[in-house]
């Protein structure tokens, strides 16, 4: 389940330098010039090597690391293979797009998560000729969804047939190709994948327990890092950079 913004970059360059800069624990980093991110380089619209199209975490990530005085330097992995394992090994010192909740920090106790900076809502991916406008038009259809996500289980919860695939971009395709008249995807991947199909059409899930929220992970014993960089995204959110990169990637409604 993958960036910079003229607005964003115009609304950090006029507060001035790094609030971070004279911060004591944050020296070796501010010395070192840069911060290490850790990101995968084909996963839009969250993250992408390429230069145009960066994906909205790559261009948070980077106006994070100017909020620290410092530069964002990219560490391109494959994060289905291997979501943080570079991050606890100390490879990179960013990893964005983690969930803070307890059962990841249980599981990983050696992690720390900012505050939220997102919160990633699924929808329904349908066919514009299926007539589906709402959950209520599932029943009785087969919907496809990615095998072991939330979104499964919320199918069987509500009795609906699923169309079980591997993989997000198979779920899309299936809608695509009539195998299934409908299937659930996290909102932004919905968006991005059917740009430019007017066959498709993507209605919003308006359901609490599918909601994800998304924030910074880095090492807990990095504790000036870690509040560096939840202060970081506090700001960010106030002035409004972070809306404006989400709604240019069509991530939030």
């Amino acid at each position: 389940m993958a960036w910079l913004s003229g607005a964003a970059i115009l609304l950090i360059t006029a507060v001035g330098s790094s609030v971070f800069a004279d911060e004591g624990g944050l020296a070796p980093l501010i010395k070192k010039g840069y911060v290490r991110v850790c990101a995968d380089p084909d996963n839009l619209p969250f993250s992408s090597e390429a230069g145009s199209t960066p994906g909205f975490e790559v261009e948070l990530a980077r106006l994070i690391a100017r909020e620290l005085g410092v530069d964002a330097r990219f560490q391109w992995i494959l994060t289905w293979v291997r979501p943080f394992w570079e991050l606890k090994r100390g490879e990179c010192d960013i990893f964005m797009g983690l969930p803070p909740i307890a059962r990841l920090k249980q599981s990983n106790p050696w992690i720390a998560v900012s505050r939220p900076y997102y919160t990633m809502s699924y929808a329904i991916l349908a066919r514009a000729d299926a007539g589906i406008r709402g959950t209520a038009d599932l029943a009785g259809k087969r919907v496809a969804v990615d095998a072991g996500r939330p979104a499964e289980y919320w199918l069987l919860e509500h009795g609906l047939e699923r169309g079980i695939y591997k993989r997000q971009e198979n779920v899309f395709r299936g809608v695509e190709i009539g195998e299934a008249p409908a299937g659930l995807l996290p909102f932004p991947i919905a968006m991005w994948m059917s740009r430019d199909k007017p066959g498709l059409v993507v209605i919003p899930l308006a359901e609490p327990s599918l909601e994800i929220p998304l924030g910074a992970a880095t090492r807990r014993d990095d504790g000036a890092l870690t509040e560096a960089v939840d202060r970081a995204i506090d700001r960010l959110l106030a002035t409004g950079a972070v809306g404006e990169i989400l709604r240019r990637y069509h991530a939030v409604r």
